[in-house]
């Protein structure tokens, strides 16, 4: 039985845990997509876009700004 995607519980995890929550949640929604089934293709396409939404609100800036700083760092070296 596959664990059920529940935003409300992802929410309450510290940013280390939530982080490793999506990465799960977003192999389990490539593995559905690579299925045989209609069925599974179709939820892992959801599941996936929702992942990447909350990725995009949690993570987005804070993930583009982790290389802003030593870039202009070493240029300015």
């Amino acid at each position: 039985m596959k664990k059920r995607f529940d935003t409300r519980k992802v929410k309450k995890l510290s940013p280390g845990a939530r982080y490793g929550e999506l990465y799960f949640y977003f192999r389990e929604a490539e593995q559905m997509i690579a299925s045989n089934f209609p069925d599974a293709q179709r939820h892992g396409r959801r599941l996936k876009r929702k992942v990447e939404n909350l990725y995009a609100q949690w993570f987005g800036q804070s993930g583009q700004n982790i290389y802003g700083p030593r870039a202009s760092l070493w240029a300015a070296g």
